[in-house]
């Protein structure tokens, strides 16, 4: 190969296995071998008490047991006729920890050889999780290695991205529309698929009469922290708006942001810098928007209020505890949010068949994941509408 891999850093792999690489052979979906990896992936994990410091590692290595594994495998009917595509570039986004983690384990399961560039901002999570995956392979799991490249390079490096874009039969780009169309300048394989994972935004809708009824209010809260904070709501699944719909709207948001308020406190650290993005923001939003400020007791959840629906004015959202507020007379009001930026619809006191049934009579043309308060985070092999066993594998008929 004609490229100069000094400009890459490997944090798994090497130089001269990734010269090699297109001799390398798929597997087919959810074999044997992966299944083993990824479950002692999930024991190491699991032994490892830093779990305990980040929720979103202790989340993957729960979505890494075998017996998980085996139940998304039986979702699908065919596997017996297909192969992995061959080789995938996973582009992680450089401000959300470990979505480079789920990328490759959907590379894994759907048989592909996968070369992973990591988050260019650090985290404590990647390095943890890194130094597990090769204390794995170096023991045993030979053939998963062949699996698995997890580099770095400068983001600026456009011949690196060239490259490895060139003898990729497939692509996934996570990150803002800027960031996809900056990569797509650079042609993967004739035969290549792209998938790009663009921008999107979240919202909750809660019925406050539910709400108010709900005995552990506690849980709740706990719920909506780890769907808006874990990721500092830069995650396109959490939630930047809360639409509340019902009677008794204005009690049920006292209570609430009270709840949550006491997670926070307890939890969450806010920079001096989060704060002023968060006052920029406002500002932002003020310029534009029908909105007003609503009082909390200090910056680390900060709330406003929106007078009427207008989707536009979560292109602005900040992240870091920034949420916007929507008090609907029916429920039918969310609709002009389910716009083809909308991602995911987390709720409480409704029924998700109710919300599903409203979300495709109205032929919207957003949303993909309708789940519970509480699950915004939690990672599936059908993301943004699309399946990526399916997508990263083919069939032979």
């Amino acid at each position: 190969m004609d490229y100069n891999f000094n400009k890459i850093s490997f944090n798994t792999g090497n130089a001269e296995t990734l010269s090699k690489v297109l001799q390398n052979r798929p597997f087919p979906p959810f074999s044997d071998d992966v299944i083993d990896f990824l479950d002692a992936l999930h024991h190491q994990i699991n032994k490892d008490a830093r779990k305990n410091l980040y929720p979103d590692l202790a989340a993957l290595g729960f979505w890494c047991r075998k017996s998980n594994l085996l139940l998304m495998k039986e979702q699908y009917q065919d596997l017996e006729r297909r192969l992995g595509l061959g080789v995938v570039f996973h582009i992680a986004p450089s401000n959300v920890a470990l979505n480079f983690a789920w990328s490759l384990a959907s590379g894994l399961l759907a048989g592909c050889i996968n070369i992973v560039r990591l988050p260019s901002k650090p985290f404590e999570q990647v390095e943890i999780l890194c130094k597990i995956i090769n204390s794995l392979l170096s023991q045993n799991y030979k053939s998963v290695s062949d699996l698995i490249f997890l580099i770095k390079y400068l983001k600026e490096d456009s011949d690196t991205t060239k490259f490895l874009s060139s003898i990729s039969d497939a692509r996934i780009i996570w990150g803002g529309d800027n960031t996809i169309a900056e990569v797509r300048k650079f042609q993967i394989g004739v035969r290549g698929i792209d998938i790009g994972f663009s921008d999107r935004y979240s919202f909750c809708v809660i019925n406050s009469v539910k709400y108010l009824q709900e005995k552990d209010k506690m849980y709740i809260a706990q719920s909506f922290y780890n769907d808006g904070y874990t990721s500092d709501q830069l995650a396109c699944s959490s939630p930047s708006l809360i639409v509340w719909t019902g009677e008794n709207k204005a009690q049920a948001r006292k209570v609430f942001w009270e709840k949550l308020q006491n997670i926070v406190k307890e939890k969450y650290h806010l920079a001096p810098s989060q704060s002023v993005k968060k006052l920029e923001t406002f500002y932002l939003m003020a310029s534009s928007f029908e909105i007003k400020k609503v009082y909390n007791d200090d910056n680390s959840i900060y709330r406003i209020e929106l007078e009427k629906p207008d989707s536009e004015i979560l292109d602005l959202r900040c992240g870091n505890g920034f949420f916007i507020e929507y008090e609907a007379n029916q429920i039918s009001e969310i609709l002009p949010f389910c716009t083809k930026k909308c991602q995911t619809i987390t709720y409480f006191g409704f029924e998700k068949e109710f919300l599903l049934k409203l979300i495709h009579s109205n032929r919207v043309p957003g949303v993909d994941r309708i789940v519970k308060i509480g699950r915004a985070m939690d990672f599936s092999l059908v993301w943004d509408g699309i399946d990526l066993i399916q997508h990263l594998s083919r069939k032979i008929i």
